[in-house]
Formats: structure tokens, C-alpha cells, sequence
């Protein structure tokens, strides 16, 4: 993973401690060659929880 970036289980994850909206989140990721988080697994989000707690933050999903 980059540096600055957090590797699990074959991933890496960037948390950034800029605001924005969900589509600038979407579009400074893509910027990066990433995009927003999708869990798939609970693990995955059992991780997210254990590393940055229940704060608000941008995820994939979209509707």
C-alpha cells in the first residue's frame, strides 16, 4: 500500500481527514486510482469500526 495509506487482509484503505461531499469524496478517490469503500464482509466493516470507530464517514455506497 502507499504510504499513509492502511493494508488488511490484501486491501488498502486511504482515510482522509478532508470534508467534502459524497461525489467529491468519489472523485478525489478516483484521483488517487481508488474509490469510495464497499464492504462486502462484515469483517471488512468490523475493521473500519475497530480502526476508526462510529464516525461519520464516506462509504461506496450509493443510491
Amino acid at each position: 500500500c502507499p504510504y499513509d495509506w492502511v493494508g488488511y487482509r490484501g486491501l488498502c484503505y486511504y482515510f482522509s481527514v478532508e470534508e467534502g461531499s459524497w461525489d467529491w469524496s468519489q472523485a478525489r478517490c478516483s484521483q488517487h486510482g481508488a474509490s469510495l469503500v464497499m464492504p462486502q464482509k462484515d469483517w471488512e466493516m468490523e475493521f473500519l469500526f475497530r480502526l476508526k470507530g462510529h464516525v461519520d464517514y464516506w462509504l461506496g455506497l450509493y443510491r
